[in-house]
């Protein structure tokens, strides 16, 4: 559920906040690794632009209090503190200096199960724990980065800097391709819970970095509470895959563990130059975990505190090419085109009839052979276009019906979040 497969080496992607207990255990639920289908492990098409919403300030919305127009005093990033690493910092005073800068996350989500006696589903609350970093404060509210993925099943959320005292938070914006999102926090939710004594976070600048710099990661390990883990810079512009998503990574040697998502990874001048979203789980691999660079995660709270949430075109598919040797090894396809491995319900995909196992041959009115092509044409069109599919399907005798389908272009970003 919350990793995917490296196929050519059997490393697993974990994203470390991937850890639920129910209310009435501790115990760490299992993760689930991607599969794929005789072809192989898919690639996700959550493809994305780059086009703002185009909003002029941003907005959170409560059943509560309707529309809730937020005003704030932000207009930028602050500059980074220094440009180059101090290499004689003590590692007590690096933790000392941003410590207060790193929250815990603590999410309530409601799921829903089937009762195995037949009488209909239940609900029941899991907890989830996770990391932030505050980045910016206004008159009001503070204001707190984390990854999508720690908060995207969130009902209710809250923030703690020294683990005993909680505040609720709000939704503000997210970027689910790049991982990130922004919650606030009101003043007045800190000071009713007695939680002072924090600060904002300096931000460095992740294109400076050298492998073996020092580095510290800080965050809610396990759920258990802030603490912090060193190691240092060991890999610089890492792709790495999770969940069918491609990111450009900072790797580290710095332990990271469930509960660290969100959480900050910082260098010898207590700036933040990464938030950490990933480890590798496999036989005999250590010291590999995964922080999304600062200077992306920079754009990314521009974009969200100026804009909003940015839209991003978005079929709902996971799927894969099938080449000229796929096809040498299985004769009964019809041909070059994308394998649909996965359609996600409430999408463009869903909603036109594509389904999984389809294969697609056409896209508005001429051959397709590569996701590559798919996602450039969806990216080109954006949300709200719509697409011509040419498609294939097969019966359980590996025989095949030409379809041809409607598909609107969705928004990845709309509507998945509301706490």
């Amino acid at each position: 559920m919350y990793r995917s497969k490296n196929t050519e080496v059997g490393y697993v992607y974990k994203k470390p906040n991937a850890f639920l207990r129910k209310t009435t255990a501790l115990a760490v639920a299992a993760l689930m690794a991607g599969a794929g289908f005789g072809l192989g492990t898919g690639a996700n098409l959550i493809l994305d632009g780059r086009t703002a919403s185009g909003r002029a300030d941003y907005y959170h919305e409560t059943a509560a209090s309707g529309e809730d127009r937020i005003h704030t005093e932000y207009t930028g990033y602050a500059p980074t503190l220094l440009t180059s690493s101090n290499a004689n910092v003590s590692i007590v005073e690096m933790v000392k200096k941003t410590a207060n800068a790193i929250v815990s996350i603590n999410v309530s989500s409601m799921m829903t199960a089937n009762n195995f006696f037949g009488r209909g589903a239940y609900e029941y609350e899991t907890k989830s724990a996770g990391s932030g970093v505050i980045f910016f404060e206004d008159a009001d509210k503070i204001y707190i980065l984390t990854n999508y993925h720690v908060i995207e099943r969130a009902d209710s959320v809250a923030i703690s800097i020294d683990d005993t005292r909680q505040a609720a938070a709000n939704y503000v914006g997210s970027d689910r391709s790049e991982d990130l999102a922004v919650i606030a926090v009101l003043k007045t939710e800190l000071n009713d819970a007695g939680i002072t004594g924090y600060t904002i976070a300096a931000f460095g600048d992740s294109d400076l970095l050298e492998v073996g710099e020092t580095v510290v990661a800080i965050g809610n390990a396990i759920g258990e509470g802030k603490s912090a883990t060193a190691g240092i810079v060991s890999a610089l512009n890492k792709e790495i895959n999770i969940d069918g998503v491609d990111y450009i990574a900072i790797q580290t040697d710095a332990t990271i563990n469930p509960g660290n998502s969100g959480g900050a990874l910082i260098n010898t001048n207590s700036e933040v130059i990464g938030i950490n979203t990933a480890k590798i789980s496999g036989n005999g691999v250590e010291g590999m975990g995964y922080s999304i660079p600062s200077n992306t995660a920079k754009k990314v709270i521009d974009q969200i505190m100026t804009h909003g949430s940015p839209q991003k075109p978005y079929l709902g598919i996971e799927g894969q090419n099938i080449t000229e040797d796929l096809l040498a090894i299985n004769a009964f396809l019809p041909g070059l085109g994308i394998y649909v491995s996965r359609v996600y319900q409430g999408t463009g995909a869903s909603e036109g009839g594509l389904r999984a196992n389809d294969i697609i041959t056409g896209l508005n009115g001429s051959p397709i052979e590569t996701i590559e092509e798919l996602s450039a044409e969806i990216k080109r069109i954006g949300v709200g276009g719509k697409l011509s599919l040419e498609v294939y399907r097969m019966d359980g005798n590996r025989n095949f019906t030409k379809l041809s389908i409607e598909a609107v272009i969705g928004d990845s970003n709309a509507g998945a979040i509301n706490f």
